[in-house]
């Protein structure tokens, strides 16, 4: 277990790091105060790393009754970055700040019972998050407004869906 960088131009590896759990999810890249960074959604824990040294930069924990942190999490320009889980988890949005050296990862909102992400993804437009919200039950298509969490809407005539932006 643990986290790998290798170098592009021959496959070497450049350092291994840590021991998380491990997570279907897909890393991504972020900005925060001019640095980027990689954000992961590991099996307990969302965690930044300092991309070339590997460093854990901040960590929030979101855990999940099995352990599963499926859905990729959701970066926006104003520093929110949106996460979402199933089993008995739900989801939340975090604002990551840079303050000289150190990184912080607050809590701004979450919710036991919105966008729990069993699978697929969340599309964020604007202000407003949508994704396909449910366990292992029907899920619900629903539009969430991202500062607050606040439901914007739901339509139940959907099963678990898979988004995709177009235009």
């Amino acid at each position: 277990r643990g986290v790998f960088a290798f170098r592009l131009e021959d496959g070497s590896l450049v350092w291994k790091r840590h021991d998380f759990s491990r997570s279907p999810a897909s890393p991504i890249t972020i900005e925060v105060g001019g640095v980027r960074q990689l954000v992961w959604f590991t099996g307990e824990a969302l965690i930044g790393l300092d991309p070339p040294s590997g460093d854990l930069l901040w960590s929030s924990p979101h855990a999940t009754k099995w352990g599963l942190n499926i859905c990729t999490p959701v970066w926006g320009a104003d520093g929110l970055l949106f996460l979402g889980s199933a089993y008995d988890s739900g989801s939340e949005v975090l604002r990551v700040t840079r303050a000289e050296d150190a990184y912080r990862a607050e809590r701004v909102w979450s919710s036991r019972t919105r966008l729990r992400m069993h699978h697929g993804n969340v599309l964020r437009i604007g202000d407003h998050l949508y994704g396909s919200s449910g366990d292992t039950n029907p899920a619900f298509l629903q539009c969430l407004e991202v500062r607050t969490g606040e439901l914007a809407w739901q339509e139940r005539g959907f099963a678990k869906a898979t988004l995709v932006r177009a235009g």
